[in-house]
């Protein structure tokens, strides 16, 4: 049996069944308390690894009231209302780390989740003004309790014990919250790492986790009081570990229209000697994660490709200067797999561009469409001083999904058809579409300008369509009927209009006239596309065919888009809205 000391506090290593397994203790036991200590520990120990943390947890999903808002006290400025308190423990070493939490009990008021003392769980509303263990440290660090607004929630005390403890909310995903972002910020002992820094399962933690209803795993941020994080520093001669303030979000596009349950939780190390505690605050305000590296990409609504492509985008590197050995590349994904990277972009500043070839693509034909993701990386020396590297991308995985910028699969960028634009009209024949001054979110105005010969006949047809969705799960499996145009305006000068609310429109008949002018139309959008808490885009492009009386002809494709409008479910009995 190994022994090290730290003060008052000794660390061993104790046999239960096959496994080595750390153990904490207070060197001022004497033989028989140790050994009462040591079997209480191997019991819980041995209850706990029987116990599956996942079946624990997934016991009180369905005891979490369903919220009406997602975003509903985010930053704390009421309190606790709409939140639910979680008493956790963390008694069992293992990784994934979360996997040594059980519940203990599990739900309860947070009128009794304040304990302070040791072994105690607590959740707390903060106050502006610093942390005071950081404050009064070697050297001394600023770190404030509160980002945003006037109030945060502190998870954990500042005693060791196993606890854990978090708060949880359930609700359903739209298209507003698929991006549930929070920021936090944690202060930790150090605790048993592997030598190499790596953790091991027994360290201090902080989770942010959704899960379905079922506890699946939707997407999840866990940070460890690890020396080899090079995001975490240390004072009081490294005993005391700390992460500032920190931007991140769980990715819930997977699931709009479905119930999931979103956990914060901190804990204690396994071990029984080492605590922490996580300050979070600004739940659903969106944020950039500036200080710690950062990349983006710039997608125009049209994903049409004209070559070469320019690819825009911004990057930051760490606020602290640290950073080296900085690479930036673009990778090209087809149906969640990385089908080519380009490096060497042209950078200005925080501005980067990589110009596209028709050939970085793998197939080029007409209709194929991809998914982009810019990647980040950089070096940064961690506490022992080895250099560790860090990758930022514009877009995270989720459940081993990369569908890139646009929510959902394979709808980044695209190889269009080469559209005609060919005219033999004399003089210089200008037509445009323009968005109608019209509540209708459907209206359009065709515009011709600079016929100096009479027209026979004038032709507007549908000739191209799309819908994308912030999420592809929003997508019908029957789109149905697209297309149909309508307008208002039954002559263009002396030509008449037949086929109207039909995918093509005609001016003929009539006797020919030289049109100069507007031609108001309305795109049809089937009902079937709004679908409730989804939203998204209907592309189009219009083919516009005009004859003179000389059977000249001039073609143009002009193209739009149309929002479709969110439709929101309304619950009973709704909370007080976002602060």
């Amino acid at each position: 049996m190994s022994i090290a000391s730290y003060g008052q506090i000794k660390d061993t290593i104790i046999k239960i069944g096959n496994e080595k397994v750390i153990l904490d203790y207070d060197s001022r036991l004497n033989k028989s308390e140790l050994k009462k200590y040591i079997e209480n520990f191997k019991k819980d120990y041995i209850k706990e690894h029987d116990t599956k943390t996942s079946n624990s947890i997934k016991n009180i999903l369905g005891s979490i009231p369903l919220s009406s808002d997602a975003c509903v006290n985010g930053g704390f400025e009421n309190d606790i209302i709409a939140w639910t308190g979680l008493s956790l423990k963390h008694g069992a070493t293992s990784l994934p780390i979360e996997n040594g939490l059980i519940t203990n009990p599990g739900i309860l008021p947070f009128s009794q989740i304040h304990n302070s003392n040791s072994g105690g769980n607590y959740i707390n509303i903060e106050s502006p003004g610093n942390d005071p263990l950081l404050i009064s440290a070697t050297p001394s660090v600023t770190l404030p309790k509160v980002i945003s607004g006037n109030k945060s929630i502190r998870l954990g005390n500042d005693s060791p014990g196993f606890g854990s403890e978090g708060i949880a909310k359930r609700f359903v995903v739209t298209p507003q919250n698929a991006k549930y972002y929070f920021q936090y910020a944690i202060i930790m002992d150090r605790s048993h790492s592997n030598p190499d820094g790596t953790p091991n399962g027994s360290e201090v933690f902080f989770i942010a986790e959704a899960t379905d209803m079922n506890g699946n795993t939707i997407d999840k941020i866990v940070d460890i009081g690890n020396p080899s994080n090079p995001f975490i520093q240390s004072v009081n001669n490294g005993s005391t570990y700390y992460r500032n303030w920190h931007c991140a979000y769980l990715d819930l596009s997977s699931k709009i229209g479905q119930e999931v349950v979103v956990m914060f939780i901190n804990a204690d190390c396994s071990a029984g000697a080492h605590k922490g505690y996580t300050y979070l605050d600004a739940v659903c305000e969106e944020c950039v994660n500036t200080s710690e590296g950062n990349i983006n990409i710039n997608l125009t609504s049209d994903n049409c490709m004209q070559f070469p492509q320019p690819i825009s985008g911004t990057f930051t590197l760490p606020a602290n200067g640290n950073a080296t050995n900085q690479n930036i590349s673009l990778g090209i994904y087809q149906n969640n797999t990385l089908v080519n990277t380009i490096n060497n972009p042209q950078i200005s500043g925080n501005n980067y561009t990589f110009n596209l070839s028709a050939s970085d693509f793998p197939n080029q034909n007409i209709g194929q469409c991809y998914d982009l993701v810019a990647t980040l990386s950089f070096q940064m020396p961690d506490m022992n001083g080895n250099l560790q590297t860090v990758t930022q991308t514009s877009s995270t995985v989720v459940n081993g999904v990369q569908d890139g910028e646009t929510p959902g699969l394979d709808n980044d960028v695209c190889f269009c058809k080469t559209e005609p634009n060919c005219c033999n009209i004399p003089g210089k024949v200008s037509i445009k579409l323009n968005k109608a001054l019209s509540l209708q979110n459907n209206a359009f105005q065709l515009q011709i300008n600079g016929i100096i010969t009479p027209l026979q006949n004038i032709e507007v047809s549908m000739a191209d369509y799309h819908v994308v969705y912030n999420n592809k799960a929003c997508q019908p499996q029957n789109m149905g009927v697209f297309g149909n145009l309508s307008s208002t305006m039954s002559t263009a000068g002396n030509l008449i209009l037949v086929g109207n609310h039909t995918h093509s429109l005609n001016w003929e008949l009539g006797s020919p006239t030289a049109f100069n002018g507007n031609i108001p139309i309305q795109i049809g959008v089937p009902d079937i596309v709004k679908l409730s808490c989804c939203s998204g885009k209907y592309y189009f492009c219009l083919k516009v065919k005009i004859t003179d009386v000389n059977c000249n002809v001039c073609e143009k494709m002009v193209c739009g888009e149309i929002n479709l409008k969110t439709k929101h479910i309304i619950q009973a009995n709704p909370l007080p809205s976002k602060k």
